[in-house]
């Protein structure tokens, strides 16, 4: 007679691995799976990074309970009235008013490497794009050689964790890992001339 197995139960929360985002396995795999997500298809990538984590913040800054969330707004005007900030803000249905003493502007940075006019014209033009923001290697590398980007820039490469704080540890450990073997390798070349 052969034994019976036990059975899984998938709602232990055991099963549920707790990330730096939230928990389950899609919630692991965005966080742990850069190099994945990078190998995925284009557009699979870019439709996973439409639908995945947009704008948001982080619960640990603790202004939730002490502050009035309007979302869906864009601001169109501010001006200082009295002690106040008066803002006219454009939304869905129209031109709203509102007076407040504290505004946060959380804007939902939308990449868009034309708008890195820090970047001399002509080097933007040669960057390769996956949509708006530069396509990347598996180390952060654009189509430019040495042209590296992190943060927000590399979410349609890597994932949308990597637009957050929590895809600053998959980031820093692989473009670390990336530049000391070029330094390394640059070292390596220097001492081989040296003596020759």
């Amino acid at each position: 007679m052969i034994p019976s197995l036990p059975t899984a139960d998938w709602s232990n929360e055991s099963l549920r691995p707790d990330t730096r985002l939230c928990a389950g396995w899609r919630c692991w795999l965005f966080e742990h799976g850069g190099v994945l997500f990078h190998l995925l298809p284009e557009r699979k990538r870019l439709q996973l990074l439409r639908s995945s984590f947009g704008p948001m913040g982080a619960g640990g800054f603790g202004i939730g309970s002490k502050a009035t969330i309007l979302l869906g707004r864009s601001i169109a005007r501010a001006r200082v009235r009295g002690d106040e900030v008066e803002l006219e803000l454009q939304t869905a249905s129209g031109t709203e008013t509102i007076s407040t003493q504290h505004v946060i502007a959380a804007t939902g940075y939308r990449g868009d490497l034309n708008r890195l006019d820090f970047l001399d014209k002509e080097l933007r033009r040669t960057v390769r794009l996956s949509g708006t923001v530069p396509s990347l290697s598996l180390t952060f590398e654009s189509s430019v050689p040495g042209l590296h980007f992190v943060g927000a820039a590399s979410a349609t490469s890597f994932g949308p964790v990597t637009r957050f704080v929590a895809g600053t540890t998959f980031t820093a450990r692989r473009l670390a890992r990336h530049l000391k073997r070029i330094a390394d390798s640059t070292r390596s070349a220097g001492a081989i001339t040296r003596f020759r």
